[in-house]
């Protein structure tokens, strides 16, 4: 992959970076969303907008990051193999992970408010960094287990983007019927979000293979 393609893909990663300190800074101040510190608002006017941007964010945002997480795995695996390839990964995505669990997190609760050390362990804000570990390893066991015949894909049209955009939809909807998204579960996942993560991160595979983004 050539200069000129990561720079524009870099771009994309500082811009999504960008949107989610900006998310979470919506929801320190009366927008819907996580974090920390909350300061109250009665203005329904602030907290209106506020989150809605932070929906309009979370439609895509982190899906995206997931898309691009799984574009640069199958070039990844093919140069290293199954044990290089996690040599390599897993390191860079638990031991941030950890770090947070252990010493970040506490400090950030307590830094707010007091809390017992144990009760304040928690991924958080690294849930991204634990799916991505977990979707590293299933993608590297599926690579090891089973031959993946490499099909071709055209890039979709935009009929079929529409398609695809009313079926996440529907996904969805469907999901967060039984895991409503203001409810946090395992490893702090908001698991009626993960259908999107789960499709994009597929999506990046395929898009690498045929080369959408070129």
């Amino acid at each position: 992959m050539g200069k000129d393609t990561m720079h524009y893909i870099n771009n994309i990663k500082s811009f999504l970076a960008v949107l989610v300190i900006i998310f979470h800074t919506n929801s320190a101040y009366g927008g819907e969303g996580g974090w920390y510190y909350i300061e109250s608002s009665n203005n329904f006017i602030s907290t209106s907008i506020l989150t809605l941007l932070n929906a309009i964010f979370q439609s895509f945002f982190m899906g995206l990051f997931f898309f691009i997480a799984a574009y640069f795995s199958p070039g990844s695996y093919d140069n290293k193999g199954f044990y290089q390839f996690l040599k390599d990964r897993v390191p860079k995505l638990l031991i941030p992970a950890l770090f947070y669990f252990f010493l970040l997190n506490p400090l950030c609760i307590n830094l707010v408010g007091k809390e017992n050390y144990f009760d304040s362990l928690g991924f958080y804000n690294m849930w991204f960094i634990v799916a991505l570990l977990y979707f590293t390893l299933a993608y590297a066991i599926t690579r090891k287990l089973f031959t993946l015949n490499v099909r071709e894909y055209k890039f979709p049209s935009s009929k079929n983007i529409l398609l695809f955009i009313i079926f996440m939809g529907f996904f969805n909807f469907i999901t967060r019927l039984f895991f409503p998204t203001n409810r946090l579960y395992i490893h702090d996942f908001s698991l009626g979000y993960f259908p999107q993560y789960i499709i994009l991160f597929l999506l990046g595979i395929i898009a690498y293979r045929n080369k959408w983004l070129n």
